[in-house]
């Protein structure tokens, strides 16, 4: 991450120099960074502890920049890539921070809504895949992003994909409380957007939904699931 980001500074530095200084005809102009720049240096900000902080800094900067060269203004790829790298990070409230940025988004796609979920998932892991104690009150923060997430991602006629639910099912039963009536709400609630979309024996679902439900609740999912087969 730092490298990538170095190589970004240097771009910007000449970039800035030659904008300053009288222009040389018999040079080339110094190479501009562009979205993919950007995106580049934000997947490599990935696995990284302060990758959501690096996230943050350089979203706000591809703002700035915009001001003036709107071919910079954040396109949903960059967005999905710097939640990514939020999600990914040792960041605290992450589910919180990736929310932010996905109501500031400009035409977010539905990976974006994807790898908002996928914070939420990750909120109680660490940049190095373990895992991480988080306060009651980052547990209901990232918990009510993900009731709000799927909510909205509804209204807005986005159609799920099966990574898109894992990661649903994945938050839910990581965050929200054993044996309470919101856990089982919110398997129902994903079984049957799941159902709809013609997505729950998808592997990648059933092996999450098996992990995190209780026996006897996986049973009446899958005996759900069986019925509406048939339908």
């Amino acid at each position: 991450g730092s490298h990538a980001e170095a190589l970004l500074r240097q771009m910007l530095d000449r970039a800035k120099a030659t904008q300053q200084g009288p222009p040389d005809e018999t040079k080339a102009p110094p190479a501009m960074p562009n979205k993919a720049t950007y995106i580049y240096v934000l997947n490599a900000w990935r696995h990284h502890e302060h990758g959501g902080e690096k996230a943050e800094a350089l979203l706000e900067e591809m703002m700035e920049l915009s001001k003036t060269d709107i071919e910079l203004r954040p396109s949903a790829w960059v967005y999905n890539s710097a939640i990514r790298a939020i999600a990914t990070s040792g960041a605290s409230n992450k589910a919180v921070r990736a929310a932010a940025i996905l109501q500031s988004a400009y035409k977010p796609d539905r990976d974006t809504y994807q790898e908002v979920l996928r914070a939420c998932s990750l909120e109680s892991v660490s940049s190095d895949g373990s895992k991480r104690s988080i306060s009651e009150e980052e547990k209901q923060g990232a918990l009510l992003v993900t009731t709000k997430i799927i909510t909205q991602m509804r209204q807005q006629g986005v159609t799920p994909s099966a990574i898109l639910m894992k990661n649903f099912f994945t938050a839910v039963g990581s965050l929200a409380p054993n044996g309470s009536i919101e856990r089982d709400k919110l398997f129902w609630a994903g079984f049957a957007i799941s159902c709809e979309n013609n997505i729950w024996n998808h592997e990648d679902i059933q092996s999450v939904v098996q992990k995190y439900a209780p026996y006897t609740l996986y049973k009446q999912l899958t005996q759900a699931g069986l019925k509406y087969e048939k339908k």
